[in-house]
């Protein structure tokens, strides 16, 4: 099993900046999706008709499972119960723009560290 240290300041700074900006720009490519699936179709209908189709019962089976796999993390980085839920209400309504919003704004919490290959 190999050893974890936390990365020093600087490489740490240049982790958090990197993946903050790759969830703004997936934050922002989201929107783009949501938006073009908004003008082009029309959910309710194309929604229950996915619902009927075996595949899209797993796709949608697949789906909340990972909401609920992501909820796990919610309740480990959440201190304050109400916040908790309303982080994963939200999740479970809107969808994973939620989990990158909240990876964004917590990001500064997470601890980036590297094993002892990774230094070599």
């Amino acid at each position: 099993m190999a050893v974890v240290e936390p990365f020093l300041d600087s490489q740490r700074i240049t982790r958090m900046i990197t993946t903050q900006r790759a969830l703004i720009l997936a934050i922002v490519l989201f929107l783009v999706a949501l938006g073009l699936s908004g003008v082009r179709g029309e959910f309710w209908n194309e929604a229950s008709q996915i619902a009927t189709l075996p595949w899209g019962q797993l796709m949608l089976f697949d789906l909340y499972v990972g909401f609920a796999i992501f909820s796990l993390l919610i309740f480990r980085v959440e201190k304050r119960g109400l916040r908790r839920f309303l982080w994963t209400l939200s999740l479970f309504v809107l969808g994973n723009i939620v989990a990158l919003v909240f990876l964004l704004v917590h990001l500064p919490s997470v601890q980036f560290q590297r094993t002892s290959k990774e230094r070599s």
